[in-house]
């Protein structure tokens, strides 16, 4: 019996303390938690997200369901481009956000670094290293082009996770409690056709205590289980864990994640929502409430959903 009440003195808490904190931080006409004008993550029109997690008390993670790549790219990647206060690491599949970012970059007197899979090997160099070690020290963007080799193309996870683990343990500054300089942005998209990344939970666990944020997007679970053979459905949705924001980019499409794959839905959204869902809610009832909404999505709208906040459909942003 004293259990069950103190279980339920501390549930009123926590729903007290989330109350308090949303109406300090969130603007209630726009749900945007906020620090400044140019460090957020740019999630829709109006939606935006601040990346200073000490404030937010999330990791900033972002995960793009469905779209095609140029949708993706339009308004989710380009839009979280920010020149001046980030470094990046951006896979390129066509070379259209190097085309488009490159100039605007010089001119900020960023580092630019190409990474062309066609030309270079995907081991790292001693020079490679060297170079890479800026990417945290000052303003950089490393692109890396996939190859037409589908071989090499399954080997780009283990390069991505080469330079996170180079990053982290070179890039740290002591007197930051060992963050890096500059912030850095991982930015890949269309990440089922990159082969497994290894420890991925771990990596996206531990990205934000150094600073660092993922940004990537998704359009067939099937493939990324086909092609993640060891861990599977399960290593994806422990990644997912640590994505507290989410965007639905198309409704009931052909070929999309939504339409034709239900069941491997239902697990990823599960595990999403059993870490930080509203608990008064069943899972199934919570899964069906964002599967339904994504479904009525029209053409120009996406559904942003992020921890402890009501989910938002709002216009996909436009330049």
């Amino acid at each position: 019996m004293l259990n069950k009440i103190k279980h339920k003195i501390d549930k009123q808490k926590e729903k007290r303390f989330w109350k308090k904190y949303n109406k300090k931080y969130v603007n209630p006409t726009q749900w945007q938690y906020v620090r400044s004008n140019d460090r957020n993550t740019v999630l829709s029109k109006n939606v935006k997200f601040s990346k200073d997690w000490n404030k937010t008390l999330r990791a900033n993670h972002v995960c793009v369901f469905g779209g095609s790549l140029k949708e993706q790219e339009d308004s989710i990647i380009l839009p979280n481009i920010q020149i001046g206060f980030n470094s990046y690491v951006i896979l390129d599949p066509f070379g259209r956000i190097y085309g488009q970012k490159k100039a605007v970059l010089e001119q900020a007197d960023y580092n630019i670094l190409v990474r062309d899979l066609k030309k270079d090997d995907i081991e790292l160099t001693n020079e490679d290293r060297k170079q890479y070690r800026m990417i945290g020290n000052a303003p950089s963007a490393l692109f890396i082009f996939p190859s037409n080799d589908s071989a090499k193309n399954n080997q780009i996870g283990e390069l991505i996770s080469d330079i996170f683990d180079l990053l982290e343990e070179f890039d740290c500054d002591m007197k930051k409690c060992g963050r890096t300089h500059t912030e850095i942005n991982f930015i890949i998209p269309q990440i089922e056709k990159i082969g497994m990344i290894p420890k991925l939970e771990l990596m996206f666990s531990v990205m934000h205590l150094s600073d660092m944020q993922c940004i990537f997007t998704i359009n067939d679970i099937a493939k990324y289980k086909e092609n993640n053979m060891e861990v599977g459905i399960s290593g994806f949705t422990a990644s997912m864990a640590f994505c507290d924001l989410t965007v639905f980019l198309s409704g009931k499409e052909t070929k999309t994640i939504i339409d034709n794959q239900k069941e491997d839905m239902k697990i990823v959204l599960k595990s999403c929502f059993q870490l930080f869902r509203k608990r008064k809610k069943k899972y199934p009832n919570l899964i069906k409430e964002v599967m339904d909404m994504a479904y009525k999505l029209k053409e120009d709208q996406c559904l942003v959903c992020i921890r402890l906040v009501k989910n938002i459909i709002d216009y996909k942003y436009k330049e």
